[in-house]
């Protein structure tokens, strides 16, 4: 219902209800079920390029170092034995090996306490199944806390499956920790909350540094991050005090003749409607304008964008012809891709680009009423309600 919701919010008149005799149906009205069958076929093809982040490790070097706790010492409650069925869960009171582990080791027990609070799913905590759906990425779900607490016969239990652990905790530091996301009962440690400001700050470079530095392989003119524009002349022209802030990535492509403007965008990575369509709000309501603010300031400056290549490169450029395409670079595919105003292209579209290997797929449709033929590119479902509005 949550997926269905969201593709009507996103593409009217896509979805419809019809109830007979008291029973619910979900329809998809033609010809949209080619176009959701050609996202949910699309998007997993992004997903091999994926930056991800590695603060993990940067994580248990800060409770090492600030906090005097060893992360793998507090996992290894967790039985080693995964053959047979009976070792596959640990169940142990969370409170008694909290007291072990703090008289043997002299850890700070308010801190081990509220460790192992940030990673568990109790009654007082645990998300209504709607929630469950609607916020499937909240930091109370079991994907970020792995252990469950339950009350067996009057008596607290915490159970934890084998290898669950480490997998949350790889969880965390891919799509929390870089977003400034971590379990709130962890939020009052200054270490922690130092540590994830930090990586969310600087988890962009994970994107921008593979994207330049495989255009630089390919022998592509590009600079990232740019705040002021060189000349051959000692002073440079910045561009943050005319409120454009700062160009992620500018490249040419001799080949095609395109100057691409580049707005990167680390987005976190999705896996449903639902939360892409928060992704396609930023995008429209507050990434667009910012981007149109830019493409508008290198179309009219052209000459300068030139000499600032030449002096970058210590040699002649032409512009003369080329056409200025900004477009979004995204870490994650998400369904703004399929319907944005601007393109937004992950490390593998940049790679078919580049290498002449990008297909723009084009669908072609008959109306079942008048029988007229059409055609319909990218944005698709804004052609596609273009083209069912005109027949």
């Amino acid at each position: 219902m949550s997926e269905d919701v969201s593709n009507s919010q996103l593409f009217p008149k896509s979805k419809g209800v019809e109830v007979i005799e008291g029973d619910m149906t979900i329809l998809t009205y033609q010809p949209y079920p080619l176009l959701f069958e050609y996202i949910k076929e699309d998007l997993p093809r992004h997903d091999s390029k994926v930056q991800l982040s590695n603060s993990i490790q940067e994580f248990k070097g800060v409770l090492r170092d600030e906090i005097k706790v060893d992360l793998e010492l507090l996992s290894n409650f967790i039985s080693p034995k995964p053959d047979h069925p009976k070792y596959r869960y640990a169940i142990t009171d969370i409170r008694l090996l909290i007291q072990r582990i703090c008289s043997r080791y002299d850890y700070d027990q308010c801190f081990v306490s509220d460790f192992y609070k940030g990673l568990t799913v109790s009654s007082s905590n645990v998300l209504s199944t709607s929630d469950c759906i609607l916020r499937n990425q909240d930091e109370k779900r079991f994907m970020f806390r792995p252990i469950l607490e339950y009350n067996i016969d009057g008596v607290t239990c915490n159970i934890i499956g084998y290898n669950k652990l480490i997998e949350s905790f790889v969880t965390l530091s891919i799509n929390c920790f870089p977003f400034g996301h971590c379990p709130e009962e962890w939020k009052k440690y200054k270490p922690i909350k130092k540590f994830v400001e930090k990586v969310t700050k600087e988890h962009d470079s994970l994107l921008e540094t593979p994207l330049e530095d495989y255009l630089k392989e390919k022998k592509v003119k590009v600079d990232r991050n740019i705040r002021s524009f060189k000349t051959k002349h000692s002073e440079a022209i910045p561009i943050d005090v005319k409120g454009l802030g700062e160009i992620d990535l500018i490249f040419i492509d001799e080949q095609n003749k395109i100057l691409y403007l580049g707005e990167c965008k680390h987005n976190r990575s999705r896996f449903d409607m639902n939360n892409w369509k928060r992704d396609y709000t930023n995008f429209v309501k507050e990434y667009e304008p910012k981007l149109a603010r830019k493409e508008n300031w290198v179309n009219k400056n052209l000459s300068i964008v030139k000499e600032h290549f030449e002096v970058l490169y210590k040699c002649s450029i032409d512009l003369e012809g080329y056409v200025v395409k900004a477009s979004f670079f995204i870490n994650a595919p998400t369904v703004y891709m399929h319907n944005g105003k601007y393109r937004a292209h992950t490390f593998i579209d940049l790679q078919n680009i580049i290498e002449g290997n990008f297909v723009d797929t084009v669908f072609r449709f008959e109306n079942d009423e008048t029988g007229a033929v059409f055609e319909i590119g990218h944005p698709y479902f804004d052609n596609l309600r273009y083209e069912l509005e005109k027949n």
